[in-house]
């Protein structure tokens, strides 16, 4: 579907069941924009616990394949 723009953010309204679009506005892409984008499957080998982390969190080691293995403190 070259040229189509396409919608990115839709969230679950959890309360009413139904998938909503957020209140502020949003960007669009192109289809274009969106086949350069790079996306990647990985798998979670260990997921430890982040204490120094100013909100709970935790630390990732994902099995990324070919890539290799790398680690991850997402917020």
């Amino acid at each position: 579907m070259p040229g189509a723009e396409v919608f990115v953010n839709i969230t679950p309204n959890l309360l009413n069941n139904e998938m909503t679009a957020p209140s502020e506005a949003i960007e669009l892409i192109t289809w274009q924009h969106f086949e350069q984008t790079d996306i990647r499957v990985g798998t979670i080998v260990a997921a430890d616990e982040f204490p120094e982390a100013r909100r709970p969190a935790y630390k990732l080691t994902v099995d990324l394949g070919p890539l290799g293995i790398k680690k991850l403190a997402p917020k």
